[in-house]
């Protein structure tokens, strides 16, 4: 005959009555807590309620041995789908292409190219005359394309010269104004020879002494004359 579960427990008192199978003196808990909380009934057989709530009972495997779910593939893209997909692909890196070059204009160049500004010039005083002579090197290497002077109109500086890496740029015999080159004359653009760091440009010309309106006479000013155009970042 199989001993039941309070059998079973009699065997270890100890262990029985930690798990308060068993009183203190004797009395047997079992019978009223059994039903609810042993895994083992007294007729030495699984306890329906436990197990129905914990797992001990048939159904264990059914909610944790299961296998999960099988996901369903996913459907193959079309030629059209797939040719749709890459569209929207270049389109998205052409966007980020031509926004991220407004940060970095050189990316992915070997060469860092920009518009920069050469400048030279020489103090005078309103109303002396005095000869100008410009001459200088730039930092970095500059294609010219433009000269600029800051004269506030005409007949305040005349130039006889302009010399850009040993080539000569004004080519007649006459005197140009340099008002043809102020900030805001149209029509200035030139080619202009390479500049580096080792040939010179030179500007020379005559400032007359002519005063302009609002200009105070015996103050100090300078005359200058920029060459603008693309160089390089660094030298």
């Amino acid at each position: 005959m199989m001993p039941n579960s309070q059998q079973l427990a009699l065997r270890d008192p100890a262990a029985a009555a930690m798990l308060g199978l068993i009183g203190a003196n004797g009395a047997n808990f079992g019978a009223e807590f059994g039903s609810d909380f042993s895994p083992i009934g007294y007729d030495g057989t699984l306890n329906d309620g436990f197990g129905a709530e914990f797992g001990f009972g048939n159904d264990w495997g059914a909610e944790f041995g299961a296998a999960a779910p099988v996901r369903a593939a996913a459907p193959t893209p079309s030629p059209q789908q797939l040719m749709q997909m890459y569209q929207a692909l270049m389109k998205q890196q052409a966007g980020t292409e031509q926004r991220s070059r407004l940060l970095e204009p050189n990316k992915d160049s070997k060469v860092k190219i920009e518009r920069y500004s050469f400048t030279l010039s020489q103090a005078i005083v309103i109303q002396t005359a005095v000869a100008i002579s410009l001459a200088g090197n730039p930092s970095v290497t500059i294609r010219p394309q433009r000269v600029c002077t800051n004269v506030p109109g005409p007949n305040f500086v005349f130039l006889n010269l302009i010399q850009v890496a040993n080539v000569v740029v004004t080519v007649g015999t006459g005197v140009e104004d340099a008002n043809d080159y102020a900030s805001d004359a149209v029509g200035t653009i030139l080619d202009l020879p390479t500049l580096n760091t080792q040939t010179p440009a030179r500007v020379t010309g005559n400032y007359l002494g002519f005063v302009p309106a609002s200009y105070v006479i015996g103050s100090a000013s300078f005359f200058c004359t920029s060459f603008k155009g693309w160089a390089n970042i660094i030298a």
